[in-house]
């Protein structure tokens, strides 16, 4: 955190006692190692942790001392930005991993059970779409254009990259992946 340049760092533990959800967060001033805050959150019966995941971020905000208005101004809720479906992402995560050791054809697998388990997760598209070539690699990259109003800014920026390379866009790639990068 120190070497990144941040102010304080988010430590946090997840534990699942049927059926409720339980996360707890510790923050940290990363110069001094003393923690600010730290807040416990439990999810009830049915509610997802992305859910919980946004009461937390809430949470946060308050412990930052952010100014009142910005406590006020709603930021995106976390499924909206990513996936509501913890299968979905679990897939998706299975599949980073595999894929960053080069298990590509394993990688592919799980990439397509995240899209059957979400099939409005843009980042399993384009990054099925790395992997992917010819009509089937164009067609991953239009469903993850598609998608892409529901993920980060950081992550339109990849899908943008990945679009403007298959496309023949060169420059507008490497301004993409520059900005990703950044």
């Amino acid at each position: 955190a120190a070497t990144a340049g941040s102010r304080w760092m988010l430590l946090g533990n997840i534990l699942q006692i049927e059926p409720q959800i339980i996360l707890t967060s510790q923050l940290v001033d990363v110069e001094s190692g003393q923690v600010v805050a730290s807040q416990r959150i439990t999810g009830e019966a049915g509610e997802t942790i992305f859910s919980i995941v946004d009461k937390l971020a809430a949470g946060l905000k308050r412990d930052l001392s952010l100014p009142a208005e910005a406590q006020k101004e709603p930021g995106p809720k976390v499924a909206e930005m990513t996936t509501d479906s913890p299968e979905a992402y679990r897939y998706y995560l299975e599949g980073r991993a595999l894929h960053l050791q080069y298990y590509n054809a394993e990688a592919a697998a799980s990439y397509r059970k995240a899209i059957e388990a979400d099939s409005t997760f843009a980042v399993p598209y384009v990054l099925l779409a790395t992997i992917e070539t010819g009509v089937e690699e164009t067609r991953l990259v239009a469903k993850a254009l598609k998608y892409s109003s529901r993920s980060s800014a950081r992550e339109r920026l990849f899908v943008r990259g990945v679009a403007a390379f298959v496309s023949g866009d060169f420059n507008g790639a490497v301004e993409s992946f520059e900005r990703y990068s950044a």
